[in-house]
């Protein structure tokens, strides 16, 4: 069930990338592809992956990047 669900993300995600340039002909497209990746969201990060984007290194890179 995991795989699945990763490969989904991954279909989807690859989707949206094709799919944001063509945004002009379409906008409601990329809208909808990216509220389907924010719904498997919780499902494909694992426990992991958040202790590495939670560490202090990249407190420093989220600052700047909003700054």
């Amino acid at each position: 069930m995991k795989k699945n669900l990763e490969y989904i993300y991954l279909t989807v995600f690859s989707l949206f990338c094709a799919v944001v340039p063509f945004t002009d002909l379409g906008e409601a497209i990329p809208n909808i592809i990216l509220i389907v990746l924010i719904a498997l969201f919780p499902f494909v990060v694992q426990k992991q992956n958040w202790k590495k984007i939670l560490d202090k290194r990249f407190y420093t890179l989220y600052l700047l990047f909003f700054y």
